[in-house]
């Protein structure tokens, strides 16, 4: 009988260490998370002085178009149109305050993750040495007014047009955020090897970052 309260002791006392040794596991992953944290967000705001972390660029085309047309005694003088293409280079990435706390997670398998900020356009720049201007007059006007004026109108629009294709290659296209995410790996890499984690990989779908000890 006393042998069997031994062993009830026993058994009690190794219940007891294995769940503080557990509780101890999950306080030390819970105190790593937020020093994780805490530097993760710190050092990536301090990083970037400007508080947009450009991570990429990219080159997209737009087209533009005006046309006026015009009567006079309703008689067709005909419509004049001009038509610009040009290419621009868009500048892209992210806010950096925009990365808050909760967004980084250390898992029970050591793995931190990352969940990427919105991207955003910062600049587009249209590429003026590659502009192509097609410009047609109506039968009846004139190149040095309407034609010039249209030529005018359609090159005020490029900007608007080139912030607009860039802001849908965001959208549309995996590969920014593939490239915003190995800019945040770059800058995460000394930050964990501050705290222990020495080996960093991008891994998992390209809207994250998982940062794997």
């Amino acid at each position: 009988m006393q042998r069997l309260r031994w062993i009830g002791i026993g058994l009690l006392l190794a219940g007891s260490l294995w769940a503080g040794y557990r509780l101890g596991r999950w306080w030390q992953r819970l105190q790593l998370e937020e020093v994780v944290r805490r530097r993760v967000v710190t050092t990536v705001q301090q990083e970037v002085p400007a508080s947009f972390l450009v991570v990429g660029t990219a080159t997209v085309m737009v087209t533009v178009e005006a046309s006026s047309h015009k009567e006079w005694l309703g008689i067709d003088l005909g419509t004049t149109t001009a038509r610009v293409r040009v290419p621009g280079t868009v500048h892209y990435g992210f806010d950096v305050r925009a990365l808050r706390p909760e967004m980084i997670r250390l898992r029970p398998d050591r793995v931190v993750e990352v969940v990427l900020p919105p991207l955003a356009v910062q600049a587009v720049e249209p590429q003026l040495e590659a502009l192509e201007i097609e410009t047609q007059v109506g039968w009846a006007r004139l190149y040095r007014s309407s034609g010039r004026r249209m030529e005018q109108e359609a090159l005020r629009q490029v900007n608007a047009a080139l912030r607009r294709q860039a802001e849908a290659y965001l959208t549309d296209s995996p590969m920014p955020r593939h490239y915003a995410a190995e800019a945040l790996r770059r800058l995460l890499v000394p930050v964990l090897a501050a705290v222990g984690i020495d080996s960093v990989q991008v891994v998992g779908a390209p809207s994250r970052i998982l940062v794997e000890e």
